[in-house]
């Protein structure tokens, strides 16, 4: 809906929103709000009194809503998708469970705002199409949504998605952010100072001068990310995986792999998906990236570092991956038929199936194996590597360790496993 072409309140319910100003004012005649699910889709809310309002499960969605106050007020389960938010005050608001989807809230107020997932309450029909409802978890939705210059210090965010949002400049000090996805966001020059984000996911995510300053980040997922940019001091990484110290990448790679970034975080809507096939890329280091569903066919990978990255459905098709360390790798579905991988590292590697989804992300009940077929993986380390249903049809195994490896369910026609160190191999 284009700016100022909100449709203006019906009568009675400006009437409410009259008395719940006088309400907040104690003045005579006040009364307070309470709306639940109330039908606001699309109108002009710029200003409006809604602080300590009852606005449970309301539909705000393409609404006016600039330097609204609605601080202490109950949006459990609210709508405010593509919703003009700029300046509003949600201080201390009850928004579990609520949708911001492409919202605009530039320099909104959400300190202290309660933002973690709530339970809510769907109605559905049964076989015979009798009216059910049934209770869904549903996480706080800021995907793709402006948060610049935004105020959430000592926000609890928990388990929200913020995918492609953009915070730059944001407070998010002190903000509770356990397994917030923030992938894809900008976090240029925000505040995340003592903020905690443990077991977060900020792949892809931009951090140019942001304060990550003793920030919680065990266990999180910074892949693709450029820490050396912003300020970590002090910030716990016990457990993250991360991009350490590393030789920068060539110019042209380097493009190549940021523009591979943006199509995944936009669903292949921006970006470009990379290709290197055939390519020369021998010791380069590419450790902890994100490259999944990238094209290696071919391609000289000898002695490259792809320790901790993601290469989900990733092409390596007869490429030389000689001495490559890929420990502790996500190649859930990958490619190798016809690799060389003499000598590689695949310590703790995961090579197994991966869940096909629709072009919506919905799950389709089907899986994709990883794939080894006629692969030279000689002397290579496979300990506790996960090969369960893998394609390893004519693989090559010789003086291999695969000690604690799990190739239960795997296709090993033609596979030789007598050549290969298999104490604690699991086969069924």
């Amino acid at each position: 809906m284009p700016v100022n072409q909100h449709r203006p309140l019906d009568p009675e319910t400006a009437q409410r929103l009259h008395q719940h100003a006088l309400f907040v004012l104690s003045k005579r005649n006040g009364a307070r709000l309470v709306m639940r699910a109330a039908e606001l889709a699309g109108r002009a809310l710029d200003g409006a009194i809604l602080q300590s309002a009852v606005l449970t499960g309301a539909d705000f969605s393409a609404a006016g809503l600039r330097r609204a106050d609605l601080s202490l007020a109950d949006l459990f389960g609210a709508n405010f998708t593509d919703a003009e938010m700029e300046e509003a005050n949600l201080q201390r608001a009850d928004l579990r469970g609520s949708n911001f989807s492409r919202a605009r809230l530039t320099s909104a107020n959400l300190r202290g705002a309660d933002m973690r997932a709530g339970q809510v309450v769907r109605w559905d029909r049964d076989g015979k199409g009798a009216p059910t409802q049934k209770s869904v978890t549903q996480a706080v939705d800021l995907t793709a949504a402006n948060l610049d210059g935004a105020c959430l210090a000592e926000a609890n965010l928990e388990g929200a998605s913020m995918v492609r949002a953009s915070l730059k400049r944001a407070d998010l000090s002190e903000a509770a952010m356990w397994a917030v996805n923030l992938s894809g966001a900008d976090l240029s020059g925000a505040d995340l100072s003592g903020s905690k984000l443990r077991n977060a996911i900020l792949d892809g995510a931009k951090v140019d001068g942001a304060n990550l300053q003793r920030c919680d980040l065990r266990g999180a997922s910074l892949r693709n990310v450029a820490l050396d940019r912003c300020d970590i001091d002090g910030a716990d990484l016990n457990d993250a995986t991360y991009q350490k110290s590393r030789t920068p990448l060539p110019p042209d790679i380097d493009a190549l792999v940021k523009a591979h970034v943006a199509w995944i975080n936009s669903g292949g809507k921006e970006g470009a998906r990379a290709d290197f096939a055939k390519a020369v890329l021998s010791g380069l280091d590419l450790s902890a990236s994100d490259l999944s569903a990238a094209v290696f066919a071919g391609a000289d990978l000898r002695g490259v570092r792809l320790a901790d990255a993601r290469l989900q459905m990733t092409s390596f098709e007869g490429a030389r991956l000689d001495q490559a360390d890929l420990q502790r790798a996500d190649l859930r579905g990958a490619n190798f038929d016809d690799a060389t991988l003499t000598g590689a590292l695949l310590r703790g590697a995961v090579l197994e199936t991966v869940a096909l989804l629709t072009a919506d992300g919905e799950p389709t009940g089907r899986e994709w194996p990883a794939s080894l077929r006629r692969a030279d993986l000689r002397q290579a380390d496979l300990r506790s590597a996960r090969l369960r249903k893998a394609r390893l049809q004519g693989a090559r195994f010789d003086e291999a360790n695969m000690s604690g490896a799990d190739v239960v369910g795997c296709d090993l026609a033609g596979v030789d496993l007598a050549v290969a160190v298999t104490t604690g191999l699991r086969r069924a």
